[in-house]
């Protein structure tokens, strides 16, 4: 009787545990959010990010890509590239892979920086040798990107229409069309690009109506 009694109280303690560490972790995360975007503290942010307490409670992988988000939020390409660098070479589970080639793979191809082939590159060998249709998609996706940015391949014109066109939901039409817009804007069909943009801006969420905001005020 004793040792259930025992049983029970290391179980009960560990609940707790688990329910103070996730409590914990959720603070945290409002806190890193809070100094980064909203009052914007670029030295409150790193000092959150880089504390023990979140090296305790967030892998390495996890810390790297809040800070990869955060810089390319304030656009700073340089820290961009050196956070990218560092989680190439950190393990990371399925889900943080697929965030981090999603998420770098997007940033290379809008700035249109020759590196993104390799970054597509290792995505392609990671989706080839996996049964993830999350990270084959993804992969996909990628390479499209590619093509549009970097290669400016004039021919995804008409397979981005045909996509708008199959009516996805709201936002994968919204970027559609911003996709649409750029290759129009390679090709200088500015008044085509403009209403492409519009449409995406009166059809997407609020982020998507952010970026459109930002591109036609201060270009692509």
């Amino acid at each position: 009787m004793p040792y259930a009694w025992i049983f029970t109280l290391v179980v009960l303690f560990a609940i707790a545990a688990v329910l103070v560490r996730r409590i914990t972790l959720q603070k945290l995360l409002k806190e890193i959010y809070v100094s980064a975007y909203v009052k914007k503290d670029q030295e409150l942010f790193l000092l959150h990010i880089n504390s023990p307490q979140a090296k305790m409670l967030m892998s390495q992988s996890a810390r790297l890509l809040i800070k990869l988000n955060y810089y390319i939020a304030t656009d700073n390409e340089e820290k961009v590239v050196k956070m990218c660098e560092q989680l190439r070479h950190t393990r990371m589970d399925k889900n943080n892979t697929k965030a981090f080639y999603s998420t770098a793979i997007g940033y290379y191809t809008e700035k249109q920086r020759p590196d993104a082939l390799a970054l597509l590159q290792e995505l392609k060998q990671k989706s080839e040798h996996s049964k993830d249709q999350a990270l084959i998609l993804l992969y996909m996706d990628s390479q499209l990107l590619y093509d549009i940015y970097i290669r400016k391949d004039k021919t995804k014109v008409a397979f981005l229409q045909e996509m708008i066109n199959s009516d996805p939901d709201p936002d994968t039409k919204a970027i559609c069309r911003i996709r649409l817009a750029r290759l129009y804007s390679f090709t200088e069909e500015e008044t085509a690009s403009k209403h492409q943009l519009q449409l995406a801006y009166q059809e997407g969420s609020e982020q998507v109506k952010k970026k459109v905001s930002r591109i036609l005020k201060e270009g692509w």
